[in-house]
């Protein structure tokens, strides 16, 4: 219960957030925009969108834009490692619920597709914890990926929860082709910053408990 009540937390501050920063949502994601447009720089321009939403918001001042393109120079590997290594799970993602829905009888099909469904909704509830690892943290990809992983498995429902947001956001944007051209990747990274620096029990932090116990002694 107090995992959802942490959740709802974290939406409303990011709701808040997003509405008093409607104009820079909308700039940041035009940003994001003209920087993704070759679509394989589309990871540098992810990671750095993320990295300018949380500086904005953390610092609670105006940042300038020309930084943004800074961050995406200085994030570019990383980014590209990151959008390669997306293109390549749902690549075998694909390739295996094709192949092993054909071999396998229906009940073992059914198997391999819940791992495989499973496996890409637990990747996606690591995001936020591994772009706040890899840009605000700046930790090498090894330990932004065990650093992510272990917040999603720490933090089951809350990371968990907080899926239904982007979803809805997509959503949305299916049906309106103007809300994904104007503020959708913007209004989910934003989110993502909220999500990640909100979360009950961060990477090498003692647990929640205990930290409550410590605090009332």
């Amino acid at each position: 219960m107090q995992a959802l009540k942490d959740a709802w937390a974290a939406w409303k501050a990011a709701l808040g957030v997003i509405w008093q920063n409607l104009v820079q949502v909308i700039a940041l994601n035009l940003l994001w925009l003209v920087t993704a447009f070759p679509i394989v720089t589309a990871g540098p321009a992810t990671l750095a969108a993320y990295w300018w939403g949380a500086r904005v918001l953390r610092d609670e001042r105006e940042v300038g834009y020309p930084i943004y393109f800074k961050a995406f120079k200085r994030f570019f590997l990383k980014g590209l490692v990151w959008f390669v290594g997306w293109v390549v799970v749902l690549y075998l993602a694909y390739l295996n619920l094709q192949v092993w829905g054909i071999l396998l009888p229906p009940m073992g099909a059914a198997v391999v597709q819940m791992v495989w469904y499973y496996a890409l909704l637990f990747l996606a509830a690591m995001q936020p914890y591994l772009l706040e690892a890899l840009t605000v943290d700046e930790e090498p990809w090894g330990q932004a990926l065990k650093q992510s992983a272990w917040q999603v498995v720490a933090n089951p429902t809350y990371s968990h929860v907080h899926l239904v947001i982007p979803a809805l956001l997509v959503y949305v944007a299916s049906r309106y082709a103007t809300v994904s051209a104007v503020v959708l990747t913007a209004m989910i990274l934003l989110f993502w910053t909220v999500v990640a620096e909100k979360v009950p029990w961060k990477y090498g932090a003692p647990p929640p408990t205990r930290r409550n116990i410590e605090d009332v002694l």
